[in-house]
């Protein structure tokens, strides 16, 4: 019978890659001329660079485990479970005020070092590579994430896309401004998700104009791009009025994918009684048809009209009280699942405030490992059944508890004062394993058996 993976190691694997660890590997590429006391909490984050005479002992460099789960398990547990996204990091080593679990995992200038020196990729070719590619310095993890996302999750009949906004006030040339969106500035990801779950899929990241040309067709090739894995599989993909033509439409359809979705009211193909007009009346709709294409016209308020295309549904179909069709209804219930992500990373998030905007990146991805969740439901779907309003904080404590055990279990106990050693008792529990263990206990002398 084989072993199924725990809630850690299915968030783990959506990212993590195949060959080698790069965070530990570009980590270390910039922290090789620096030393970082791993253990210590005074202020000083940073000492000057380490010479031969150093004792090495005194230092520890990011080893094999992945530095991510070094990141997540601080996210995680302060900023994911406890929503205190505003609060300095600094704050949760506060003897006080700070959970004592930050610091039976690792010393606050261990953490702030890791922030630091965190990077993506090899910096002596970045410059090369940034210039034919604005991702670059996150280019190779975004890959991965997209290759482990579709990897370890089969969607239903239903699709959907849109837009998510990643909150970054920064320098970043492709930085977008929404004012529809919560966040209003940022960077935009294209998500493709599946309707029922909100699972995201696979994404692309708005990187604005190539030099001086403005980009053609951007619609079309980003659904086409979105949807190419999932030709020829007979389902349905619905989007908003951005997306929608004509061409994207007959492009999906000689791929075995149908569409649902809005369309804007200045394209050449509606005819002008589908237009709002004055005339019409309020819950008044209005059919077309072209081959396997169905159009329709709904009016919701006076001299005001939603056009909606699919080519899922032919005939005129049957009304609500509201007098709104199947292509309508259909719309209105798959087309917000890109939102719901949106707003569930949101709800749990382990954004910082930062200047570089690849950390931001970073965060969003960890902030997408919500999927895990979704995962872990299909494998469990009896899992706390009778506490759905409280699933995903519940998920987030067991995935915090079981990613810190092992780094605790591993941490050196030298140096530690009894206050630290206590909590790192409470909760990795009394089995714990010191690798770096201090100097072994003296042994009890033994009272001589003549003497009284």
């Amino acid at each position: 019978m084989e072993r199924q993976l725990t809630q850690s190691e299915i968030q783990h694997a959506l990212v993590e890659s195949d060959d080698e660890n790069i965070f530990v590997r570009e980590c270390d590429s910039d922290d090789e001329n620096f030393a970082v006391d791993s253990c210590s909490d005074s202020e000083s984050n940073v000492t000057e660079p380490a010479s031969e005479n150093d004792d090495e002992q005194l230092w520890s460099e990011s080893d094999d485990v992945p530095l991510q789960e070094y990141v997540s398990i601080d996210t995680y547990k302060g900023r994911g479970v406890n929503k205190q996204g505003g609060v300095d990091f600094r704050e949760y080593w506060d003897p006080i005020f700070g959970n004592p679990i930050f610091r039976t995992i690792m010393g606050k200038n261990r953490f702030a070092s890791l922030l630091r020196f965190l990077r993506f990729d090899d910096k002596n070719t970045r410059s090369l590579r940034k210039s034919k590619d604005k991702l670059a310095p996150i280019r190779e993890l975004c890959e991965y994430v997209n290759q482990n996302l579709k990897k370890f999750y089969l969607p239903g009949e239903n699709l959907t896309i849109d837009e998510q906004l990643v909150s970054f006030r920064g320098r970043v040339s492709f930085k977008q401004y929404l004012p529809c969106k919560p966040d209003k500035y940022g960077m935009k990801i294209w998500w493709i998700c599946d309707s029922k779950t909100s699972y995201p899929l696979f994404g692309i990241p708005y990187l604005g104009k190539e030099g001086q040309n403005r980009a053609e067709n951007l619609a079309y090739n980003v659904v086409n791009q979105l949807c190419e894995p999932y030709f020829r599989s007979n389902r349905n993909v619905t989007f908003d009025n951005y997306f929608m033509s004509i061409d994207v439409a007959k492009s999906l359809a000689q791929n075995g994918l149908t569409i649902v979705g809005t369309l804007r009211k200045n394209k050449t193909c509606i005819p002008p009684n589908f237009q709002p007009k004055k005339t019409r009346d309020i819950e008044s709709n209005v059919f077309g048809f072209y081959k396997n294409m169905t159009l329709v016209s709904y009016v919701p308020k006076k001299n005001c009209a939603v056009i909606l295309l699919s080519m899922m549904h032919h005939g005129k179909e049957d009304v609500n009280k509201n007098n709104k069709s199947e292509i309508n209804l259909y719309y209105n219930s798959t087309k917000g699942d890109v939102d719901t992500l949106d707003q569930m990373v949101h709800e749990y998030t382990v954004r910082r405030k930062t200047n570089r905007w690849p950390i931001a990146f970073f965060q969003n991805i960890i902030d997408v490992g919500i999927a895990s969740l979704i995962i872990w439901k299909n494998i469990h779907p009896d899992w706390n059944s009778r506490k759905k309003n409280t699933l995903r904080i519940l998920f987030l404590h067991e995935i915090a508890t079981e990613l810190v055990t092992p780094h605790i279990r591993r941490r050196s106990t030298k140096g530690l004062s009894i206050y630290h050693l206590a909590a790192m008792q409470d909760v990795a529990g009394s089995n714990q394993e010191a690798t770096h263990s201090s100097e072994p206990a003296a042994k009890r002398k033994k009272r001589c058996y003549i003497c009284p």
